[in-house]
């Protein structure tokens, strides 16, 4: 049986409307099951949301994952941790118990798991269908060459792209999902996809973001 075909068996869809850069013409709408998403992120295409109108709509988004049965396959990778605080709160103002999972930067929200960027290192790798790496102001890409007190250079979005390989080394390749509140028209969408390993990404209306469970 293939890793697809494995997949494939579980209950998660996510529904989307794929655009184009700009925002201006509708591409397709699709309906995705874990097995389909899986075969995109096989392929090394991410998936763009950009123009979320503030914050308040992503947690809305992802308080519904949080609720399904498949959420403890889903990482939600925080920008910050002062924003993790944030994103913790919002949670709890949609009704989402939220629990500590060890250390400080790492907590549940439902059936997610939400971290920082530093933190999603230290994450195992098995068993992983897709990180959604929230970006309000879009500058984790930016920050590559940051040196820690001993020297060490410390590249943000290379944690991401290494935790990305070993769920390709584990035999499951998990989505990235970058969501932020710019509008991709405004950033340097290849040079991302770049950064990110990316071959190419689908740009996705926020709008049009619902996950769900085909009962």
């Amino acid at each position: 049986m293939s890793i697809t075909d494995a997949m494939a068996t579980t209950d998660l869809r996510m529904h989307l409307r794929r655009v184009t850069r700009d925002g201006q013409r509708v591409i397709q709408q699709s309906d995705l099951d874990t097995g389909q998403l899986n075969d995109l992120a096989s392929s090394h295409l991410g998936m763009f949301s950009g123009g979320f109108t503030s914050c308040e709509p992503m947690i809305r988004k992802l308080a519904a994952l949080s609720q399904l049965n498949d959420a403890q396959r889903w990482i939600v990778v925080c920008s910050s941790k002062p924003f993790t605080e944030t994103a913790r709160g919002m949670f709890e103002a949609h009704g989402v118990s939220v629990k500590r999972d060890g250390r400080r930067e790492r907590w549940r929200a439902g059936g997610l798991t939400v971290t920082t960027v530093e933190g999603l290192g230290r994450l195992s790798a098995e068993d992983t269908s897709g990180v959604i790496l929230l970006d309000p102001r879009c500058h984790v890409h930016k920050a590559r060459d940051f040196r820690t007190f001993s020297g060490r250079l410390h590249d943000r979005p290379q944690i991401l792209v290494d935790y990305l390989a070993q769920t390709t080394a584990a035999g499951a390749p998990a989505g990235l999902f970058v969501w932020t509140l710019a509008a991709p028209k405004s950033l340097p969408t290849a040079r991302m996809a770049e950064i990110y390993a990316r071959a190419a990404w689908w740009f996705v209306d926020p709008n049009s973001i619902r996950f769900w469970e085909d009962k």
